[in-house]
């Protein structure tokens, strides 16, 4: 399965973009994606390495080892839940067991991303949500916010080696 590491903002193709930067970026996700795999069990593969014209995209091609066993889903839909596994890491969800390290330098890579640049992985079908130098992201398009909650917090804690803040509500 291709997947890619895309990039995304005004003026952005291969050539214009900052190869070292877009290289860690890459090579973080695809150390932390390779990781989370090994931690579940699985030994991934990933293969080639090719520059998509289309914004900026490093892309690889993804698969495992070893076949599915008899009954389990098929190596694309295997790979896509790992996917969906790692975003969350990158978002800052607590990492697998050794895997902070992978997490922190992806996060890292993330956070040098010019202003007004983004970045996404792309799998098939599915896309991640984008990734931001101000560490919000945004959903795909065409998926609507399904809630928002306004409440009174009082901050607790800021900072960190992942800048972040962290606060209590008396409401929750």
């Amino acid at each position: 399965m291709n997947v890619s590491v895309e990039i995304a903002g005004p003026g952005v193709h291969p050539g214009t973009l900052d190869a070292v930067e877009a290289l860690e970026l890459a090579s973080a996700y695809f150390a932390l994606l390779r990781h989370a795999a090994e931690v579940n069990g699985e030994a991934l593969r990933l293969r080639g390495i090719k520059v998509v014209e289309k914004c900026a995209a490093l892309a690889v091609d993804a698969g495992f080892e070893s076949p599915p066993e008899r009954g389990s889903p098929d190596e694309g839909t295997r790979i896509v839940s790992l996917l969906v596994e790692v975003d969350g890491y990158a978002r800052g969800e607590a990492a697998p067991s050794g895997g902070e390290q992978y997490a922190k330098r992806l996060r890292s890579a993330r956070n040098r991303l010019r202003d007004g640049y983004s970045a996404k992985v792309i799998a098939g079908p599915w896309e991640s949500p984008r990734w931001t130098r101000s560490l919000e992201t945004t959903a795909p398009e065409g998926l609507d916010v399904a809630e928002t909650v306004d409440l009174r917090v009082r901050v607790i804690g800021v900072g960190g080696d992942t800048p972040r803040a962290r606060f209590v509500a008396d409401a929750e």
